[in-house]
């Protein structure tokens, strides 16, 4: 009987040529698939938070957060002020999540200061006094946020 070979020696699979066009060209799709996860991944759904500049600072009676930078303007009926216990993260009511507008007016021991009373927009160097009567142990989380943004977040 006949030995029969099923393979050929004398073919080659594909050419160097068209090797080396297919990697480049799945190279390339891998970088652009990549590129678009990780930049989806940067910059998130939405706009980019604004951050604002804050410093604290404490008097024997209060926590007190001042106002140091601002990147935009953020109405203050807006942009709400929110504190969390230190202990379980449950949020703080009073003065629960409040608009620094109502805070104008004390509420749970926490109250917004304007530089200007009649003022319609978060400004520099406006403060937001905490209670150490009603709060009198550090590491509660506060959250200032205009909608959706959060514009700052920091411990007292």
């Amino acid at each position: 009987m006949k030995n029969v070979r099923l393979i050929r020696e004398d073919e080659s699979a594909v050419s160097p040529v068209i090797a080396t066009i297919l990697m480049v060209a799945i190279t390339v799709v891998l970088a652009a698939v990549l590129y678009v996860m990780v930049s989806g991944l940067l910059t998130g759904p939405g706009n980019a938070p604004q951050l604002i500049g804050m410093s604290r600072s404490d008097t024997s009676a209060n926590w007190v957060l001042r106002v140091d930078s601002l990147p935009a303007q953020h109405a203050l009926t807006t942009t709400t002020f929110l504190m969390r216990w230190q202990v379980n993260s449950s949020i703080v009511n009073p003065p629960g999540q409040a608009t620094l507008n109502a805070l104008k007016t004390a509420s749970g021991g926490v109250q917004y200061l304007p530089v200007v009373s009649s003022a319609i927009n978060l400004e520099v160097s406006a403060l937001i006094t905490i209670s150490k009567t009603t709060y009198p142990n550090a590491g509660n989380q506060i959250t200032i946020q205009d909608g959706s943004n959060v514009l700052w977040t920091g411990t007292i």
